[in-house]
């Protein structure tokens, strides 16, 4: 998506913004921390920069929080709240979102909090995926922009999160990113790698603390009768 975003034209940088705290309480128990998610987005977004065109990963969101605690209100951040921080401090500039088909439809079904305003105030760069089409919920809206993706699939967040299968990430991830996972122990697969870690440690430190009660019980054994 980014890529399609970027070779568009339209924009003069595309911004990355990881969620600082899900808006589901489910969702926000499997969350890495912030700042292992916003290092995996940098390795595996900065990368498609161009001269005409920055793609940034930015932590806004967690400004967002920040501010929305200070102020006691409700926790929750929300797009629109996004963009209430965003059109605030940069008044100057006009945003888009990036958006796949499903979640374009969920939006202009009135799904979103502040759903019509979010409509009245951005276009949306919507993608296609597979047989949805996103244009059919457009509802006249000449202002967003609908793409068709070459690098979109059917593999989620959740199937590379539970994986234990290697040779699956090294296909769909770029080698920094599953390093990075690996190097923290994040998700399965780098849990997976840490239990192994930790449990070949205890075989080696029981193998070495064998070896030393067997030494301490030889030396006592033999040296009386070398004393004699």
């Amino acid at each position: 998506m980014v890529v399609e975003a970027r070779d568009t034209g339209q924009f003069s940088e595309v911004w990355i913004l990881p969620v600082y705290a899900h808006m589901f309480d489910a969702k926000r128990k499997v969350l890495a921390s912030f700042s292992h998610r916003m290092e995996l987005c940098r390795r595996n977004f900065e990368h498609l920069s161009t001269e005409s065109c920055v793609v940034r990963v930015l932590g806004v969101e967690k400004d967002v929080y920040m501010a929305k605690r200070q102020s006691a209100r409700s926790l929750r951040v929300g797009t629109a709240d996004v963009l209430d921080y965003l059109s605030e401090r940069h008044p100057e500039k006009s945003f888009s979102f990036l958006m796949g088909a499903d979640t374009y439809r969920d939006l202009v079904s009135g799904k979103w909090r502040r759903s019509e305003e979010l409509l009245r105030r951005l276009s949306f760069v919507v993608f296609r995926r597979g047989s949805d089409d996103a244009t059919l919920y457009a509802q006249g809206r000449c202002q967003d922009t609908f793409l068709d993706s070459k690098h979109l699939t059917d593999i989620s967040s959740t199937a590379i999160r539970d994986s234990l299968d290697l040779d699956f990430l090294q296909k769909n991830l770029r080698k920094e990113v599953l390093d990075y996972i690996l190097r923290h122990h994040l998700y399965s697969i780098g849990r997976q790698r840490l239990h192994r870690r930790r449990a070949h440690y205890w075989r080696y430190a029981a193998g070495v603390l064998g070896m030393s009660v067997a030494a301490i019980f030889v030396y006592r054994w033999v040296q009386p009768a070398r004393g004699k």
